[in-house]
């Protein structure tokens, strides 16, 4: 749970790190794109933004921008890709234990 909890919490800081680079970038891309981006409260979007493709497309061109994606990317997967085979190991575990 420790190691899922410090994966979570890399990647939201991870996150933040990459809309703030991006919002400064591109601050007229970033308000027409991300709704809520220069407030403080949390929306989805902010995140889900840097996987659609007009993002990417964009990303390609500045390398700081692109590297910060894509370390956010891999450790969204990784956050995923733990909780699914901790999920796994449970169920199965569950499954010979009764």
């Amino acid at each position: 749970m420790a190691v899922w909890m410090t994966l979570v919490l890399a990647t939201a800081i991870q996150n933040g790190r990459l809309v703030e680079l991006f919002r400064k970038r591109y601050p007229q891309v970033a308000q027409r794109e991300i709704p809520s981006v220069f407030d403080n409260w949390r929306h989805p979007e902010k995140a889900i933004f840097f996987f659609r493709k007009r993002a990417t497309d964009m990303l390609r061109s500045a390398p700081e921008l692109w590297r910060e994606r894509q370390r956010f990317v891999e450790l969204v997967m990784a956050t995923l890709g733990f909780w699914l085979a901790c999920g796994v190991a449970i169920y199965i575990l569950g499954i010979r234990l009764t």
